[in-house]
């Protein structure tokens, strides 16, 4: 037995509604023939270069003619509304020697020992460039890493050590918490001067 139709007294009866099957509303609206878009014509299909399902060549080349000429912009125009400019990218470290890579990786490793001064040098390579620190690193021979910067020194010490140098201290010799690291801050003629041991 089919599912479209039940026996009942009267004989079988549908459960499909009446109508055209390919209406949305079965029954209702008016017959495909009458449709206003019915008559309408077709867009032609581009041309097909031969033995292919591509668009030929020839229309590509009209649509971008046609593209390019739609829209001119005055060179003045085109600089104030162009996309802001990317900063051109940092420049890679130089290449060390294995014994200065040696050296570098020994002090990143003293620091990493501690969570305050891992992080510390974390934050002083992000503000002055690694190359700038590993040349730093490779001038401590006398067990100092010496920086000299601005005053974006001074909220990376409060941060990392925890010290109070957001009073308007010019002069500081502290240590870290954690594993007594020392170090000096210093300002002088609006240059920060900043000495952690190695």
């Amino acid at each position: 037995m089919n599912d479209d139709t039940m026996t009942g007294d009267a004989g079988p009866t549908s459960t499909r509604p009446e109508g055209n099957p390919d209406l949305s509303m079965a029954g209702d609206g008016p017959p495909v023939g009458d449709s206003p878009l019915a008559d309408a014509p077709m867009p032609e299909a581009p041309a097909l270069a031969p033995d292919s399902t591509e668009p030929a060549a020839e229309a590509d080349e009209e649509l971008s003619a046609a593209a390019t000429d739609e829209v001119e912009v005055a060179p003045d125009q085109a600089s104030s509304e162009s996309e802001p400019v990317a900063p051109p990218p940092l420049p890679e470290p130089r290449l060390l020697s294995r014994a200065e890579r040696e050296n570098y990786d020994r002090l990143r490793q003293r620091y990493a020992a501690c969570g305050r001064c891992g992080y510390f040098l974390a934050d002083l390579e992000l503000l002055f460039g690694r190359e700038a620190i590993q040349t730093a690193a490779l001038d401590a021979r006398d067990g100092w890493l010496r920086l000299e910067g601005d005053e974006a020194l001074r909220p990376l010490l409060i941060h990392a050590y925890g010290v109070g140098l957001d009073r308007g201290y010019d002069y500081l010799d502290g240590s870290c918490p954690e594993c007594r690291r020392r170090f000096v801050y210093r300002v002088e003629d609006s240059r920060t001067r900043l000495k952690v041991r190695t």
